[in-house]
């Protein structure tokens, strides 16, 4: 990977934009990976993400921060909208939320966040909008963030499971179910 955020990168490497467009388009459980240590700074002339719409884990192990302090008010770090997706060991921060894990039409994704580092976000560090079936941790810290540290709506409250995470400093609360 490389740290730039664009769609096309001739020479230098894959960005994160690119990967996640070609782990979207192809078939079956797609990998990212980080080769070194880095900071992924969210240009606000590109927008968002492409939203996470298939198999595809995101494994940093500490490795990966994504700023979106340019997006701040407009985008989420990282969104997913299908697909069995694992995010591991991310640094996700200045963006609306961290992570927002929602359904697209029909589409209902299955999310494991581990390990994943969530602050000073604009909303939430984690939001879940009536998805069941999701994993929360274990390893998260939430915290900075404007709202909530970790909060799930609807009808995914009764089919969840959050455990291990350490939720701090969030303005209006650290878990909301």
């Amino acid at each position: 990977n490389t740290p730039t955020d664009e769609s096309a990168s001739p020479g230098t490497g894959t960005s994160l934009r690119e990967a996640l467009d070609l782990a979207n388009a192809a078939p079956g459980k797609q990998t990212i990976g980080f080769s070194a240590p880095m900071t992924i700074n969210l240009d606000s002339g590109l927008g968002a993400l492409p939203e996470i719409s298939s198999e595809v884990d995101i494994v940093a192990n500490g490795t990966a921060s994504v700023n979106g302090l340019a997006l701040l008010d407009n985008y989420d770090c990282l969104r997913v909208s299908n697909g069995v997706v694992t995010l591991a060991g991310l640094e996700l921060s200045h963006c609306y939320n961290g992570i927002q894990i929602i359904s697209s039409g029909s589409a209902s994704p299955k999310a494991t966040v581990r390990d994943c580092f969530l602050h000073h976000n604009g909303q939430d560090g984690i939001l879940v909008l009536n998805q069941p079936n999701q994993i929360i941790g274990p390893g998260n810290e939430a915290s900075f963030n404007t709202a909530v540290g970790i909060v799930v709506y609807g009808a995914a409250s009764s089919s969840f499971w959050i455990r291990g995470n350490y939720t701090h400093d969030n303005v209006e609360a650290g878990i909301v179910l």
